[in-house]
This record gives C-alpha cells, sequence and structure tokens, in this order.
C-alpha cells in the first residue's frame, strides 16, 4: 500500500446541513500540507463531493474539535513533522489529535501511546454532542420574533433567544432575552463577554491564487512573496449562534441598552 493519511470527517451540525463533507480548518491545513510534499490524504465521510469548513469564530472552540487521522505506510515523525508545518501553536494539539495506525494503535503527535479508551471516550462525546445538537437546532422558539436559539459556548445548551439581522456594520443581535439565569449572572459580570457564530464554510477564495481555498495548497495567516495568506469567505451558512467568553472578532460584544 503506498503512504497515505486518512483524515475522519465529521459534521456537527448534521441536522441543519445534511450531507456534506465537513472538516475543520485545521485538518485542511493538514490536508494542503500532505499535498504540498507529495503524500496521499482520503478523507473518510459517508458523503461525496466537495468539502466544507467547520467554523466556530472564538478561540476556546478551536481547541475542542478533535483530529482523529489514520496512517498508512507512513511513520509517525513524518506525520508528526506535516502537523507541525500545518498547524501552530502545536502545543494545543497535545489533547485533540489522534493517530492510528494500521494495527489499532493510538497516539499523539509527538508519536506517545494513547490508551484506546481515551480516543472511544472522545468519539463517543462527539456523537453525543452531535445528537445533542440535532435536538437543539430543531427546538421551535417560544417568542415568534426572537426566533435564534442562544448557545452556550458552541454547545448544544440553549441560553436564550434573539432576533438576528444584519446592518452595515454585519451580524446583529438584537433583541435577546436570555432565559438561563446562571448564563444572566455570567453576563452581567462580564465572564461571558461576546458573541461567536458557527457554522460551515460553503465558499471561500484564496487571496493568494485566486483560487478555492479548498482545493490550492496555501495556508492562511502564512506569508508568501511578502504576501500573507488570507481565506476570503464568499458563502458561509450559519448553524448557531452563542456567546461567549472569548470573541475572535473584538468588536462581538454585547452592549446593554436595556434590561427587562
Amino acid at each position: 500500500m503506498n503512504s497515505k493519511v486518512v483524515i475522519d470527517a465529521f459534521n456537527p451540525y448534521e441536522a441543519k446541513f445534511p450531507n456534506r463533507t465537513v472538516i475543520s480548518r485545521e485538518e485542511l491545513h493538514i490536508i494542503k500540507t500532505l499535498r504540498a510534499n507529495g503524500i496521499g490524504y482520503e478523507v473518510r465521510s459517508k458523503y461525496q463531493g466537495k468539502l466544507y469548513i467547520l467554523s466556530k469564530k472564538n478561540f476556546e472552540s478551536l481547541l475542542t474539535d478533535p483530529i482523529f487521522l489514520t496512517i498508512y505506510s507512513i511513520s509517525i515523525a513524518i506525520v508528526s513533522a506535516i502537523i507541525k508545518e500545518a498547524i501552530y501553536p502545536i502545543d494545543k494539539l497535545k489533547e485533540k489529535l489522534f493517530i492510528k495506525n494500521k494495527d489499532g494503535e493510538i497516539f499523539d503527535y509527538e508519536g506517545n501511546s494513547i490508551d484506546k479508551n481515551v480516543i472511544n471516550n472522545v468519539t463517543e462525546k462527539m456523537i453525543s454532542d452531535q445528537n445533542s445538537f440535532s435536538q437543539s437546532l430543531s427546538n421551535p422558539s417560544p417568542n415568534k420574533d426572537l426566533n435564534w436559539a442562544l448557545h452556550l459556548e458552541h454547545t448544544p445548551e440553549i441560553i436564550g433567544w434573539c432576533a438576528l439581522s444584519e446592518d452595515d456594520y454585519g451580524l446583529k443581535c438584537d433583541p435577546v432575552k436570555v432565559t438561563c439565569s446562571k448564563a444572566w449572572g455570567r453576563i452581567k459580570s462580564g465572564e461571558l463577554q461576546g458573541f461567536s457564530i458557527g457554522g460551515i464554510i460553503a465558499k471561500s477564495i484564496c487571496s493568494i491564487c485566486d483560487s478555492d481555498y479548498t482545493e490550492c495548497n496555501h495556508i492562511s495567516g502564512t506569508i508568501y512573496n511578502d504576501k500573507t495568506c488570507c481565506c476570503k469567505i464568499q458563502q458561509f451558512d450559519i448553524a448557531e449562534i452563542s456567546i461567549v467568553k472569548t470573541p475572535a472578532n473584538k468588536l462581538a460584544n454585547i452592549h446593554f441598552s436595556k434590561e427587562i
């Protein structure tokens, strides 16, 4: 068998956007680096067709989405070097990236053995979260004027409802009704500081080569010939809105205009 890395695709928003092969930004960067180094890869999914990019717009959420790789006829050392080239900061992957070989042994990116129960627990949690999201995304709003659920930190937990609109500055959640007293206390104390959206990037363009960002080998944030690569999003399918501790967009803050 030729050397190959298999990446498992997982769509937490399957209930809202079904029949899609969805990968995280980090997984896409691994794919780009594999391609650039001439190493074969496969995205394992029950669906065929184009790749969609999972996006959750706050820092903590990027650290919780696990990555599962299976390697064939290639060493852990080579895969580790690929990962270190594709993703930074690398130390954040310690507890979220799992590499399995053809014999079923599981390792972290440094080649340290991982107990199979750990990956079983992570897999069970992913499936549980997907099922919980399926239920929460189908919950009808108790208020016809507040038709979007507010989630806590990109989890299935609904802590309120809001109306979503768009103006010259971007998306706006207004008005907002928080129904969870504990979450409301965290908002008033300043622990939960802003808004974040979760969804799927359906179409994006590379700022370096103007091609589909999923098909080229340029990586956002990397400098090529004095130009920084950016992923220019052209279509974003919103799945959920969350209130979070650390919004990626520093302008996505909570502003109190009237308390009811």
